[in-house]
């Protein structure tokens, strides 16, 4: 590969025989294309291909929440790109098709929450939080509202006309912060959304707890809490 910072081509990009032409911060960047490539079939490249593609999914389903995105892209190192930091983030937390409690949708994590119930019934995903307690860090005068995140991992489908495993992700109205009490939160699901669930056996339920000010801006977020099944 070859730059090229002062050029009389001019911006190009694109392919000219073997050579492809593509712009990086306003340079040229010149390569020769692969005469070919022949992705590898052994157990490790295939196990790698696996684990890159539950990467990308899971990347999907938390960036797709706007608040978590945010907070991704207000963290994101300057020479990565927010949607790959999810991805780098979250790829320890992936064996095979499984995810474990290492799942992060959150780049950082400000107050601990724990995650004590969670249950699905008459379309709706009911989630119950234990008290925050006083000692978080969270500044009331400031932080006036709280918000629950969730992805729900499903795979294990009832029969083989059913893709093999997908995510659902949802935000819960606000509430006003309460730091002493329980929190239950509601999430509620579309009968396309209630179908879905149905036609998977197993279920992964992940949450984050957010912090908002008087103008709906995302102050803090709690750690992630992941629960092995919703209840039915």
């Amino acid at each position: 590969m070859a730059t090229l910072n002062k050029s009389i081509l001019g911006k190009v990009s694109g392919t000219v025989g073997d050579i492809t032409f593509r712009q990086r911060k306003n340079k040229n960047i010149i390569s020769v294309k692969p005469a070919h490539f022949i992705p590898g079939n052994d157990p490790d490249s295939i196990a790698r291909r696996k684990k890159f593609a539950m990467a990308t999914k899971l990347a999907k389903a938390i960036y797709s929440l706007k608040e978590v995105k945010s907070l991704w892209e207000e963290e994101t190192p300057s020479s990565m790109l927010p949607f790959n930091h999810v991805m780098q983030s979250n790829y320890a937390a992936i064996d095979d098709e499984e995810l474990s409690a290492l799942v992060k949708l959150t780049p950082s994590q400000d107050f601990i929450a724990s995650l004590v119930s969670s249950e699905i019934s008459a379309g709706r995903i009911t989630v119950g939080i234990a008290p925050l307690g006083s000692n978080t860090g969270i500044n009331p005068a400031e932080e006036t509202t709280l918000q629950l995140l969730a992805v729900v991992y499903l795979n294990n489908p009832v029969d083989a006309s059913v893709e093999k495993n997908t995510f659902l992700q949802w935000a819960s109205e606000v509430q006003p912060l309460t730091l002493t009490e329980a929190l239950n939160f509601s999430l509620q699901m579309s009968s396309v959304e209630s179908q879905i669930i149905g036609k998977y056996h197993n279920q992964k339920l992940f949450v984050t707890v957010v912090t908002k000010d008087a103008a709906g801006n995302v102050v803090s977020c709690s750690n992630t809490c992941m629960n092995q099944k919703i209840v039915p």
